[in-house]
């Protein structure tokens, strides 16, 4: 009788009673409500850290990805650079090219005043001078 009186209690206020207060053949049925809500939770928590751990898959997915972007940076820095190499033997080899060709122009200019001295020397000698 007592807990059929409870039970009664509760069917009356169910808003003033706590959830707690139930006859003793509900017991049974709230052990199986508890487990299955239990499972349920446990079920939730197993989605959500495999969530997480997709998350942390994506994001050193994403680091993976900057890190190659970074990669192909330094490759066309190197590229660069190599270019820069390229275009210094360049101005090097036009340097030589230079200095050769001023060697060109001083033997030049020795011919050239070889052949004032020749003609001074032709001409000092009495022949004919033009």
């Amino acid at each position: 009788e007592y807990h059929f009186s409870i039970y009664i209690e509760l069917e009356n206020t169910k808003d003033k009673v706590s959830d707690n207060i139930q006859p003793i053949w509900d017991l049974e049925r709230t052990h199986v409500w508890n487990t299955e809500v239990n499972a349920h939770n446990t079920s939730r928590i197993v989605v959500n850290a495999v969530s997480t751990f997709r998350m942390v898959v994506n994001a050193v997915s994403t680091f993976g990805m900057v890190l190659n972007a970074v990669s192909t940076f330094g490759m066309v820095l190197n590229a660069v650079s190599t270019f820069g190499m390229v275009l210094n033997a360049v101005s090097t080899f036009g340097m030589i090219v230079n200095a050769v060709s001023t060697f060109g122009m001083v033997v030049n200019a020795v011919r050239t005043f070889e052949m004032v001295l020749n003609a001074a020397s032709t001409c000092k000698n009495g022949s004919e001078c033009s």
